[in-house]
């Protein structure tokens, strides 16, 4: 079975990230701050943030990741 679910984690810290430093973070700072490694794992759990209409953001440019809100979720 694929799990489409979103990553709450990589939402919260997306959402903390943006309230502490009034910007979007990078990819290479999502992945250092997640403990992460895997840029392919990042693209899925992006993509799935996406898809629940949790975030939107720009592939390829960076601090363009924009909060949609939980109440636009998908359940």
């Amino acid at each position: 079975m694929i799990n489409n679910l979103p990553n709450h984690a990589l939402y919260s810290f997306i959402k903390e990230f943006i309230a502490s430093n009034g910007y979007s973070p990078t990819r290479d700072e999502i992945l250092a701050g997640m403990g992460k490694t895997s840029v392919r794992q990042y693209n899925i759990e992006m993509g799935r943030l996406e898809m629940h209409d949790l975030i939107t953001f720009t592939p390829g440019k960076a601090r363009s990741i924009k909060i949609l809100g939980e109440n636009h979720a998908t359940p």
